[in-house]
């Protein structure tokens, strides 16, 4: 399928004046429709070189979740104001300017122009398919509820970013300061050490276990300094990669993080508010438990929590209740099961996730607030305790030299 091309056209409308313009469109014989309906009789049109379109709108070509969480959400207006689908992706392929969402807005209106649903148009652009969005528009399309479920996905997928962005901030800073006093750490024993170590020889006097034990381990870490430093690549590209390739070794990194103090609670609570969320828009949208849980698995980071929603999907298949199935997936606070077998007693289940979801969103953020002031005073005892060690062993023997004197 041909993508989206801007057209310089030349035409005149019912009243035979001149008319000229910029419009996008995949062929001349589209255009030439798309004119007609405003009542412009096209006579003549050039496409613009791809380049040149290049050179006018510097644009990466790349679209990121963002701007597809914004689309579902422009086009939710639209569908809302009563305008029909395809008018719809015209109008807003025309508005954008990034190339990358217009040729994709281009794509979704070939598809759904020959006879295709917009769940299967996003399907077929691979690098967009997110089964979570695919699932919860496949929804709206059966129960006739799409632009309603456009813009409920367009409020989660939004939601999501934010959880995911408070979790970065959150973690940045102690991951940050303690990579930096590494460092400083090797850098003081590569560096430093070693110049205090030809003054002490210089004194010729005995020194002290403490900075004899400093100057020790920093001739060590010298003498191996090649093979530490590729034993510590090594290692650093196999706890990246690993995981990768390996899912063993994934479900093992992920379960050490939840055993992170502080952090691991951190990852724990966001991957329930994501879960909870998540869960309430798919049964609201009247998805199936045992379709909508392996779906939401996928959308989960944590495998440990992947793990979970897929033992719930298969006890749900046995006759278990969503609220026996989470306690026995035994991944969950026991509140949380507890407060959903009340839901599905009242029948109201979905609201009762709506619940945990905003009551686990707030005990994220009183956790997130009280991290700083937690972490800081432990990150100090460590630097203090490290990086003060070091120049206090290199300064206890010009103590006791100052003393002698």
């Amino acid at each position: 399928m041909s993508s989206m091309q801007r057209f310089y056209w030349q035409g005149i409308d019912v009243d035979g004046r001149h008319r000229r313009g910029w419009s996008l469109a995949t062929e001349h014989r589209q255009l030439q429709a798309h004119l007609l309906e405003h009542r412009i009789i096209l006579q003549s049109a050039k496409a613009l070189p791809t380049w040149v379109e290049k050179l006018a709108h510097p644009t990466r070509a790349g679209i990121d979740e963002a701007q597809i969480t914004r689309l579902l959400r422009e086009l939710a207006v639209l569908l809302d104001a009563g305008i029909p689908m395809l008018q719809a992706l015209e109008m807003l392929a025309a508005q954008t300017r990034h190339t990358g969402l217009r040729h994709l807005l281009g794509r979704l209106r070939e598809r759904v122009a020959s006879g295709m649903p917009l769940s299967s148009a996003f399907a077929d652009d691979t690098h967009q398919s997110d089964p979570l969005l695919l699932a919860l528009i496949r929804a709206g399309e059966a129960s006739s509820r799409l632009t309603p479920l456009l813009y409920q996905i367009a409020e989660q997928r939004q939601q999501a970013a934010r959880l995911r962005d408070t979790v970065k901030r959150a973690l940045f800073y102690p991951v940050t300061v303690l990579a930096l006093a590494g460092l400083v750490t090797l850098a003081l024993l590569v560096w430093v050490v070693p110049r205090f170590e030809r003054l002490f020889a210089d004194f010729g006097a005995e020194l002290p276990a403490f900075t004899q034990a400093v100057i020790q381990a920093s001739d060590q870490l010298r003498g191996m300094g090649w093979f530490t430093a590729g034993l510590a690549a090594v290692m650093v590209i196999l706890t990246a990669l690993l995981p990768r390739f390996s899912e063993p070794a994934a479900h093992l990194r992920d379960r050490l993080l939840l055993r992170i103090p502080i952090a691991g609670a951190v990852i724990e609570q966001a991957a329930i508010v994501r879960f909870t969320r998540t869960l309430a828009i798919m049964i609201r949208a009247g998805v199936p438990l045992v379709d909508t849980l392996p779906v939401l698995a996928r959308t989960l980071r944590n495998r440990c929590y992947r793990k979970a929603v897929m033992a719930m999907r298969d006890a749900i298949q046995d006759g278990h209740t969503i609220a026996d199935a989470m306690q026995q997936a035994d991944a969950f606070p026991p509140a949380i099961p507890q407060m959903l077998a009340v839901g599905e007693a009242s029948g109201e289940i979905e609201t009762m996730l709506e619940h945990i979801a905003e009551r686990e969103q707030a005990l994220l953020d009183e956790t997130i607030k009280g991290l700083s002031s937690r972490i800081e005073p432990v990150v100090m005892v460590l630097l203090g305790l490290v990086i003060g060690g070091l120049v206090l062993a290199m300064y206890l023997p010009v103590f006791q030299l100052g003393s002698a004197v």
